[in-house]
């Protein structure tokens, strides 16, 4: 077997193990919310791109400076998900949540009708 392959398979392998949960392609628009200062809490709204148990990943377009911990709140859900930022780009987030969210409410926010622009 040529030694390329074989790094490649158990490169692929490694990232696998590595996703503890199945991610959901979605669009939909979430509520985010910050901190800005001591008293100030902003609000924002953010396409999901998709969701698992354990994190989720934004289109941030015409967010500035979110910080690294911030608030989620879905369309049916009147409850705030504290989220960590794990990497950004220019626009996009990866956010883990502070606990991972039942697969049931998982699923139910992977049904919701997908948002057009």
């Amino acid at each position: 077997m040529d030694g390329t392959l074989a790094r490649k398979g158990a490169s692929q392998a490694a990232t696998a193990e590595k996703r503890r949960y199945r991610r959901r392609p979605v669009a939909i628009l979430a509520e985010i919310q910050f901190s800005r200062g001591i008293r100030s809490l902003r609000e924002a709204k953010a396409l999901v791109r998709n969701i698992s148990e354990g994190g989720i990943q934004l289109d941030t377009r015409g967010i500035a400076d979110l910080p690294d911990s911030f608030y989620v709140r879905f369309p049916f859900s009147n409850e705030r998900i504290v989220c960590y930022v794990l990497n950004r780009d220019r626009l996009l987030i990866n956010a883990t949540f502070a606990h991972p969210l039942p697969t049931t409410f998982v699923d139910r926010i992977a049904k919701l009708p997908s948002y057009q622009r």
